[in-house]
């Protein structure tokens, strides 16, 4: 969730741009708010 965290608080325009060293675009925003979403409804 950690990660999820950090590409969605690097994201303020959805410009593809590196993350901790990765690439990251707009699937891998969509696949991290998935993950927060999930991590959110099992609270």
């Amino acid at each position: 969730m950690e990660w999820a965290r950090e590409v969605l608080e690097d994201a303020p325009d959805g410009q593809a741009r590196a993350v901790a060293g990765a690439m990251v675009d707009r699937p891998v925003e969509e696949r991290a708010h998935d993950i927060l979403q999930r991590a959110m409804a099992h609270d």
